[in-house]
């Protein structure tokens, strides 16, 4: 995903189709870096599609601890449409909300099957 500079023009067309609160929200969380904007496909028309990106990294650590390097497994992108009036923000928290359940839910459920397996494995010796 390449990064690109938008032109003033540009960055003028931006504030003028955000309200006041979105573009706020923007220089908030990009700082002085406002004109540095992923290229996306928008899939849906309407004023607002956030995106989200995922990326899954393996980690890996030597017998000693110290990191010696990270596998990038997979990317993924979600798109979510946001009507226009509503408030974007409340999108964004609900998304995250959800996904952060559904990570713990899904870490306890693979931690389970790992305790099942090995109790199993224990059993059959």
């Amino acid at each position: 995903m390449e990064k690109q500079q938008l032109t003033e023009e540009e960055l003028d067309r931006l504030k003028k189709s955000l309200s006041p609160e979105s573009y706020a929200f923007y220089e908030r969380q990009f700082g002085n870096q406002l004109g540095m904007f992923p290229e996306y496909t928008k899939l849906v028309d309407c004023p607002v599609e956030l995106t989200f990106n995922l990326s899954i990294n393996a980690l890996e650590q030597d017998s000693e601890g110290h990191n010696i390097g990270s596998v990038g497994l997979s990317n993924y992108t979600f798109h979510i449409p946001v009507p226009t009036g509503h408030n974007h923000e409340k999108y964004i928290e609900t998304f995250l909300n959800h996904f952060e359940q559904a990570i713990m839910k899904a870490s306890d459920k693979t931690e389970e099957e790992i305790i099942s397996t090995k109790k199993e494995s224990l059993s059959n010796e």
